[in-house]
Order: C-alpha cells, then sequence, then structure tokens
C-alpha cells in the first residue's frame, strides 16, 4: 500500500516540520532524523493524515479533505 501527501498537505507537513525540527530536535546519532511521525488512517472517504512530535508529542490533523 502506498501513501502520498498532495500540494496541500505536504505544505502542511514541511511547516510542522520546520517548526519541531528546531524546536524538539534531539541528538540520536542518525543525521537528520527527524522527530516528526505521519500517520495514515484509511477511512471509508479516503485518508486521514495527522502529524505527531515524537519529543513535545503535539499533533496536527493535515488531512486535505477537499481533496476527497
Amino acid at each position: 500500500m502506498k501513501f502520498e501527501l498532495n500540494e496541500v498537505e505536504q505544505k502542511a507537513w514541511e511547516e510542522f516540520d520546520k517548526i519541531h525540527q528546531s524546536t524538539c530536535s534531539q541528538y540520536t546519532g542518525a543525521i537528520g532524523q527527524s522527530p516528526v511521525q505521519t500517520i495514515f488512517t484509511a477511512t471509508s472517504l479516503g485518508t486521514d493524515i495527522v502529524v505527531r512530535c515524537k519529543t513535545c508529542e503535539a499533533s496536527k490533523i493535515i488531512t486535505d479533505v477537499e481533496s476527497w
């Protein structure tokens, strides 16, 4: 199964990542590892997309429901 972000979702992901990469990043020994998780949940209408910071546990729904 393959999940992809559209332009709107990609922009929202990049904004979330930029904020949490600079404020929540911890050295893990891996260069370039982002603290951000992307969670895809298949629903009957489409795919729900949530981004979550593994460090501060903030989360945001970035699903572009207009594309459903």
